[in-house]
């Protein structure tokens, strides 16, 4: 077993090396979700190339031009309210097909425009889509789809509506098959029009575009349990019309196995009359696909395991199988190793999506020998035909996932964004300056708060993978509970596991003070047993509230918020409190959890009247607006136990997803409503409008996909919103044609990101010394305790192995580096060379060595263009260099 979390403290602070190491539980950091889909590349006719995933739910659909240095959301016509898992480039109409649980739209990237395409698909089930096919660039044959009716259907370009094939009669059949000769030729003999199809374990063959089928006598037994072989895959040889190669996979249970099933490779010469079994895999192979013959004169067969290999088990672990001669051997070539990067798919399980894998060959393939590979632990490129593969970033650390805005104590208007890869960042809206928090101990953070009484006592408070974490502003003298000075993690013997949502106490106040309120509350979706929690101390310590008023068990809560009636030191007054899970709002009684109310489809947005009050003497209303993903998509609730009232508002929002909503702050005389979606701007609902209807907010809002939305607390008067966006801040204003404006963001990667590529060729233990091999992850807890270093999160990796080197590619003007010189530390080596030429564009070369550990940084700057950086180890017998992050900089 390979293990490499853990260093001896001798290593990190210079002290003697032969002190005994300490052994402890190694600290495994989170590793950024790039889970991947479905993909597709095609060819435009101006000859450029545009690659299209359907990916996570955070992204969903995307495209680049540039080969993933950079992405753009894909929406329109109500697509980004679906879960889009398949898609394909259609030659024929140089349209990108994208199928998914809710129907299928086309996307034409010359014109930016996305329409809806069902017509003519049954309802329900007839709707989602378990695999599309489309032939290869130079075919002018048709797009297929197969359903979970256990039905395929054909596009007719000409009369907008989806013509049926084949009803196999096999229901409910989530992975379904469906494929189509590359070069289908709809004038060509009956070979060149061949199609196949399986549902339930049944192959389904026709040889005349799908006019008349049959089944395979061989796999014609229909899989009615679960222990009987289901077919996972189908891929026809490019050149199936002269040769009969069609290649297919099939899956039964092995609990022996990491995934729990096994896989086996079929392969017929004869055009699908009988195959032979060449290969069983340690897991059900989900995708395959064949190649034209490449750059170095092979085509091939390449076949994705559903099962990720794993560090620890690189013996036993497997990689992308390729074969030359048509299906007839298979072998992975050591492959493996370039997937190790990550192996967590939790946040894509949904609808079986962990099993939805593909690939896709790049249409110039025979020049470039490129494909690209999708799956839920990473998307990837390889540009050799499949023999190795890198990883490709897909969703980015520019990412705000929540947005606080406050006016600071020298009256300076401050936005504090919590990002996904960057840590907590402040933008000065009233200087355009932008800083990031070093230090922190949480790097992708799921929110960033502000104390309430943030004047006061200058806290803020971070939570996301690592838990949860305040920071006590360092250039302030104002005393606190925890006598502490920058970050602090709390809380850390409850095990709070990743934290989602945090509300403050109205009256929240961290100065620590006997009469003062310090009540604050949390929730985990990894906690364990504790999964809610309150804490009236500031964070010393805390209680679970894990249950319903009926004794039930209390699910993990988003979007938590609390009322400006909520008392902490009044029974009565510890309600209030409310928060969602998928299609249920809950609210709190006490100390218990009750469903307040029950909605038709998941909730994304909840926020609460400014003026929340249960006051009968006053005109005020206990009133909570509601943002869902389907009709009626916004909901106006009352929660008066004697006169609760519902009321919607959907006109203006059909073809929209609503992310995150707020209130304007003088609610009593503007009652606005204004709602960040996910790529189409802001939105915003007049209630004092007899009729009211969602308007757009602003003009040109720049083509970014949406997390959250903050509104400025002198809005009255300065009408400024904020918008978190996975490109950064969006600032704009609530008044008529007023353009918005994305902000400069530089971009901080830290040792984790998916987009460094880590390479040691002369360690010892890398069996495979061309592919990526991890360095050592070190845990940063002791080197904040002993020296002065400040660090961007809590980890660092680090190599004693002289010639490892870090590669990143990226379109860039400028790089930092961050390290620390120290004892024994070696030479850092920078590389800046042009990504399509080779040339070297720049480079430095710097010596760390020095008798205490510092921080150092490594900086160059150079014209805006597409870049390889690549950070070389340059050491000697005892020597090591260590890599914290790097800062991008961007025109």
């Amino acid at each position: 077993m390979i293990l490499f979390y853990s260093l001896s403290l001798a290593l990190l602070v210079g002290l003697d090396a032969h002190v005994p190491h300490v052994p402890h539980v190694p600290h495994v950091p989170h590793v950024p979700h790039d889970a991947v889909h479905g993909v597709a590349t095609g060819v435009m006719k101006d000859g450029s190339l545009v690659t299209v995933i359907a990916a996570s739910r955070e992204c969903r659909v995307m495209y680049t031009q540039d080969m993933g240095l950079s992405w753009t959301p894909v929406s329109g016509d109500g697509l980004e309210r679906a879960w889009a898992d398949k898609v394909v480039f259609h030659p024929g109409s140089r349209k990108f097909i994208i199928g998914t649980n809710e129907g299928v739209w086309s996307f034409d990237s010359t014109l930016g425009e996305v329409k809806k395409m069902s017509q003519g698909l049954p309802g329900s089930h007839g709707l989602f889509v378990t695999k599309l096919a489309s032939p290869f660039l130079g075919s002018d044959g048709p797009v297929i789809l197969a359903n979970r009716l256990g039905q395929v259907w054909e596009y007719d370009f000409n009369q907008e509506s989806w013509i049926i094939l084949l009803d196999s009669g096999h229901l409910g059949e989530q992975f379904g098959q469906v494929a189509i000769a590359p070069n289908y030729q709809s004038l060509g003999g009956p070979t060149s029009r061949s199609m196949a199809a399986a549902f339930s374990g049944v192959l389904f063959l026709s040889e005349d575009g799908g006019n008349t089928w049959s089944v395979c006598q061989q796999f014609s037994t229909p899989s009615v349990s679960e222990e009987d072989p289901v077919i996972t895959a189908i891929s026809f040889a490019h050149d199936y019309a002269v040769t009969g190669c069609l290649v297919m996979a099939t899956s039964i249970p092995n609990l022996a196995n990491a995934t729990k099933d096994e896989g086996t490779i079929w392969q017929s010469t004869d055009y699908g009359g009988g195959f032979t079994a060449r290969a069983t895999i340690l897991s059900s192979i989900r995708a395959l696909v064949s190649t034209p013959i490449g750059p170095f004169g092979e085509s091939w067969f390449l076949a994705a395991p559903l099962g990720h290999p794993d560090l620890n088990e690189m013996a036993t672990s497997q990689g992308i199988f390729r074969s030359s001669d048509a299906g007839v051997t298979w072998d992975d070539f050591g492959s493996a190793q370039d997937f190790i990067a990550e192996k967590d798919s939790s946040d894509t399980i949904g609808l079986g999506r962990a099993k939805v894998i593909d690939f896709s060959v790049s249409p110039v393939f025979s020049s470039d020998g490129s494909i690209f590979f999708s799956r839920s632990e990473g998307f990837y490129l390889s540009a050799n035909e499949g023999l190795q593969w890198g990883r490709v970033p897909v969703r980015p650390e520019t990412q705000l996932r929540s947005l606080k805005s406050i006016e600071g104590p020298d009256g300076n208007l401050l936005v504090v964004a919590g990002t996904y890869g960057s840590g907590t960042a402040i933008y000065n809206i009233s200087d355009g300056g932008i800083r990031f928090i070093q230090d922190s101990p949480i790097n992708y953070q799921e929110m960033a708060a502000i104390s309430p009484q943030y004047a006061e006592d200058n806290v803020l408070i971070a939570v996301g993978s690592e838990g949860l974490a305040f920071w006590f502003n360092p250039d302030s003298d104002i005393p606190n509970i925890f006598q502490q000075s920058g970050w602090k993690l709390i809380l850390q013997q409850q095990h709070l596991g990743y934290i989602r949502s945090i509300a403050f106490s109205p009256h929240f106040n961290a100065l620590g003070t006997p009469i003062s309120d310090q009540t604050f509350f949390m929730s985990s979706s990894t906690g364990g047993n504790w999964s809610n929690l309150r804490s009236t101390d500031g964070g010393l310590t805390a209680e679970p509230l894990t249950r319903m008023v009926n004794g039930g068990r209390a699910p993990t809560l988003r979007n938590l918020v609390v009322a400006p009636t909520y008392q902490e030191d009044v029974a009565g007054g510890r309600r209030d409190v409310y928060g969602i899970n998928h299609r249920g709002l809950f609210g709190l009684d006490d100390s218990q959890w009750e469903l307040v109310l029950e909605l038709p489809s998941k909730i994304k947005g909840l926020a609460l009247d400014p003026g929340f009050d249960r006051d009968p003497m006053t005109p005020a209303l206990p009133r909570i607006f509601i943002a869902i993903r389907d009709a009626p998509f916004f909901i106006e609730y009352v929660d008066d136990p004697f006169a609760p009232s519902y009321r919607e508002y959907s006109a203006g929002l059909d073809q929209v997803s609503i992310e995150s909503i707020v209130c304007a702050p003088d609610f009593e005389t503007n009652p606005v409503v204004y709602a960040a979606t996910f790529s189409s701007g802001v939105k915003r609902l007049d209630l004092s409008q007899s009729t009211p209807v969602w308007e757009e907010v602003g003009s040109q809002f720049p083509n970014v996909s949406l997390d959250s939305i903050e509104i400025s607390p002198n809005f009255a008067t300065d009408h400024l919103l904020f918008v978190g966006s996975q490109g950064g801040l969006v600032v704009g204003k609530d008044l008529p044609g007023f353009p918005w404006v994305l902000k400069e963001m530089r971009l901080i990667r830290d040792n984790k990101a998916p987009a460094f590529h880590y390479f040691s060729p002369f360690d010892p233990r890398n069996p495979h010394p061309e592919r990526i091999w991890p360095w050592k992850s070190i845990v940063t807890e002791v080197v904040r305790q002993r020296t002065d270093v400040s660090l961007v999160d809590a980890d660092v990796e680090m190599t004693l192995v002289n010639g490892a080197y870090i590669e990143v590619e990226d379109s860039l003007n400028g790089i930092d580096i961050h390290t620390f010189s120290g004892p024994t530390c070696g030479e850092m080596f920078l590389e800046v060379l042009n990504l399509n030429t080779g040339h070297l564009v720049a480079n430095l070369r710097t010596d760390l060595s020095s008798p205490t550990f510092s921080n150092a940084k490594l900086s160059l700057a150079f014209s805006q263009q597409p870049v390889k950086v690549r950070i070389t180890a340059n050491l000697t017998q005892g020597e090591r260099m260590f890599f914290d992050a790097a800062t991008f900089y961007r025109e």
